[in-house]
Formats: C-alpha cells, sequence, structure tokens
C-alpha cells in the first residue's frame, strides 16, 4: 500500500516515522525555504547589480573616451582595450547570468515565477547580442578607426543592449526581493 504524506511549510516531506524527509526539489509544489531563498536572491541582486554597474562604466567612461585615440594607435589600443574589460565582463555577467537562472528555477515565495524569467532574460541579452552584433561592429570600428559614424553606434547599442539590460535586471529582481520580505510573516 502506498502511503502520500502532505506537503509541509519547511520545504521537508515527513516520513513514515515522522522524521523529516530530505529537502523538497524546486518544482515539485513545496514553498522554498525563506532564507536560503533570500540568501540566493541577494545574491542574485548583488551581481546583476556589479554587471550592470560594470557596463555603465565602460559606457560612459571607456568608449567615449576612444575618439580621443590617434587612428594610427587605435587598433592596438582597441586590442589592448579588449584583453582587460572582456574578462572583467565576463567575471562579473557570467555569474550573474548563473545566479538569475537558479534563482528563476527555486522562485520567490509571494513572487510571481515569471518576473524572475523575465529577470534571468535580461541577464542574457548581453551574451546574445555581443556575438550576434557587437563582434561585427568592433571589427568595423577597428577598421575604420575612431570615426564617429561606428563610434556613435557603438556607444547607443552598448546602452541599449548591454547596459539598459542588466540595470533593468537589477531593478526586477530588487522589486522581486521587496515583495517577497514584505509577504515573509513576521
Amino acid at each position: 500500500m502506498t502511503r502520500t504524506y502532505p506537503a509541509t511549510d519547511d520545504d521537508t516531506t515527513p516520513t513514515p516515522d515522522g522524521r523529516a524527509g530530505p529537502q523538497a526539489r524546486a518544482g515539485s509544489g513545496h514553498q522554498p525555504s525563506g532564507l536560503s531563498a533570500l540568501a540566493l536572491g541577494l545574491t542574485a541582486l548583488t551581481l546583476s547589480a556589479l554587471a550592470a554597474g560594470f557596463a555603465l562604466a565602460v559606457n560612459i567612461v571607456h568608449y567615449r573616451s576612444w575618439p580621443n585615440v590617434s587612428t594610427a594607435d587605435f587598433g592596438a589600443f582597441q586590442s589592448a582595450s579588449a584583453r582587460h574589460t572582456v574578462p572583467a565582463a565576463v567575471a562579473l555577467g557570467l555569474p550573474s547570468l548563473v545566479w538569475a537562472v537558479r534563482l528563476a528555477r527555486r522562485g520567490l515565495a509571494g513572487v510571481d515565477r515569471r518576473q524572475l524569467i523575465v529577470a534571468t532574460g535580461l541577464a542574457a541579452v548581453p551574451w546574445i547580442t555581443t556575438p550576434a552584433y557587437f563582434v561585427a561592429l568592433q571589427q568595423r570600428l577597428h577598421d575604420a578607426g575612431p570615426a564617429m559614424g561606428p563610434m556613435t553606434e557603438l556607444v547607443w547599442a552598448d546602452a541599449a543592449l548591454r547596459v539598459l539590460p542588466p540595470l533593468a535586471q537589477t531593478l526586477l529582481l530588487a522589486l522581486a526581493l521587496r515583495r517577497h520580505l514584505s509577504e515573509a510573516p513576521r
């Protein structure tokens, strides 16, 4: 005879002898425990904010200084720049994406999962647009030197596709955590 046991608030399922069983898996119908979900959400928010801040700094400070480089030195400057900014972007952006996925899979009590999925999609936008669009634009810019046409396109496309998505992700995660905390029992 098979017995079924009701879901409990503490994210565990009791065993036949009454002891707490193993932790429930995501999507199993159990609510995530408050503390671990909160810690996951705060980590995702922090990483998202760091990635957004780095993208904003690169756009405002870094790219806007490129027209000041001479045409003769621009190719070497651009290559040296990539050696420093690309690893930092990966080091900040990839963890932001991974933790957003983890949070969307886990969920936050009181928060619509679709909001977390949209935040994850926003974290993925720079990873999709960089190889699909920016690599070719960077090559055009490399070939043209610090010409205003490609440079202006780079600054605005970067703002729209690599700065705004992480900023919006950070805002969505902050709102989700706010709702999660306001729904938490006191």
